[in-house]
């Protein structure tokens, strides 16, 4: 066994009991010591790597399932919902549900994206983007969303109304 000086830690002392001695110098380290320092270092940065790619997976897999749910919504869009003169009074009861809905879905679209569980830029170019087309394009949507919205609804997450009525007034200048 190897004698210990008194000023030595316990680190020294485990160190000197594994390599045989002080390690003042690495060429003390044997060729199968840097072989295993590498392959654990290599292995930490496998699986930090695949920790980021699965965290990215799951970003993409919620936009998509996300995405299909708004397709099978969007689908069953009102027809006369392309009348720009049609008003609120004119909806049907399921019409105006489809209304509550369509922003239901865009108030969980902006709370996966604030909880970073959708990828940013799908948020700032996809979903915006065709929130604002289909405001431009649908006016009747605007007026069903002041209607929900002065009913109480969409009070989660908190700041969703501050975003859409920010949506609603870039698309009312651009008209």
């Amino acid at each position: 066994m190897i004698s210990l000086r008194r000023n030595h830690s316990p680190f020294q002392a485990m160190i000197y009991r594994y390599w045989g001695g002080p390690i003042s110098s690495m060429k003390s380290l044997k060729f199968i010591d840097w072989f295993n320092i590498i392959g654990v270092l290599f292995g930490f940065l496998l699986a930090v790597c695949g920790y980021y790619q699965i965290d990215r997976h799951l970003e993409w897999s919620n936009y998509n399932d996300l995405n299909l749910r708004y397709s099978n919504h969007y689908m069953k869009m009102p027809k006369d919902f392309s009348n720009t003169k049609l008003t609120i009074d004119e909806l049907k009861y399921n019409e105006m549900i489809w209304i509550r809905a369509y922003f239901n879905l865009t108030s969980e679209q902006y709370y996966l994206f604030q909880e970073k569980l959708i990828p940013e830029e799908m948020w700032n170019k996809r979903i915006i983007g065709g929130l604002s087309v289909n405001l431009k394009e649908y006016p009747i949507l605007i007026k069903g969303y002041e209607y929900w919205k002065a009913n109480g609804a969409f009070s989660h997450p908190s700041n969703f109304t501050v975003k859409v009525d920010g949506i609603i007034n870039s698309v009312d200048q651009q008209t």
